[in-house]
């Protein structure tokens, strides 16, 4: 239904802060980071009776058009590229640390356990470049790097792994283990482990031993 609109809060100069799509009174409402200007007439209904899709369509565009302050490319002050979701979102450490002590200890009902995890399922996979994956993959590494288990966590891996372990394998899995092998693949199975090989092997075998 054709119930949205985007909208403009602009400044004295008459250029816009904040461009947002809603419906009904959205963009009088107070509840929000960037404030709504104190002056009523200085909020602007670009573009009413829009479906949604259109709306967030519009709202892109038109961010795209005047840019962003945070990331230097504009003068409004949204903090996402529109749309649906938090595309292109930054935030200060300061905001972070803010988000991050707020919700330390607070303790979730059953509910709100299951709209987070739903959320989390129904929200699209980001795309991230080869590149950037490693990037994330390396930050994860070094942040456990080092830091110790606690018995409860050791004991959480060790049952995890012993449930994967358990000799049951799949019809699948069974058929590809009967299936004949290359001679090329009996031949590297044949071939000699050096020395480096044989100890590489014993180094990373005491590693995991002691991980756990």
């Amino acid at each position: 239904m054709n119930y949205f609109y985007v909208y403009a809060y602009l400044r004295e100069d008459g250029t816009p802060y904040y461009i947002g799509k809603g419906k009904k009174n959205r963009a009088y409402l107070n509840n929000r980071a960037i404030p709504k200007p104190v002056d009523l007439h200085k909020i602007q209904i670009i573009q009413n009776n829009l479906t949604e899709e259109t709306a967030f369509d519009l709202e892109c565009k038109l961010i795209a058009y005047y840019g962003r302050k945070d990331t230097g490319t504009g003068i409004l002050r949204n903090r996402t590229n529109g749309g649906e979701g938090v595309s292109g979102r930054i935030d200060s450490e300061e905001t972070i640390q803010k988000r991050v002590a707020k919700n330390l200890g607070k303790k979730r009902t059953a509910e709100q356990k299951q709209r987070m995890s739903l959320a989390q399922k129904t929200r699209p996979a980001r795309e991230y470049s080869e590149e950037k994956k490693d990037d994330i993959a390396k930050k994860i590494s070094d942040t456990h790097k080092g830091k110790p288990k606690s018995e409860e966590h050791k004991k959480k891996l060790s049952d995890y792994f012993l449930g994967r372990s358990n000799g049951k394998r799949s019809e699948e899995t069974k058929m590809k283990m009967r299936k004949p092998k290359s001679e090329e693949t009996k031949m590297k199975m044949r071939k000699p482990k050096t020395p480096e090989h044989i100890q590489a092997i014993r180094d990373a075998k005491a590693k995991n031993k002691a991980s756990f």
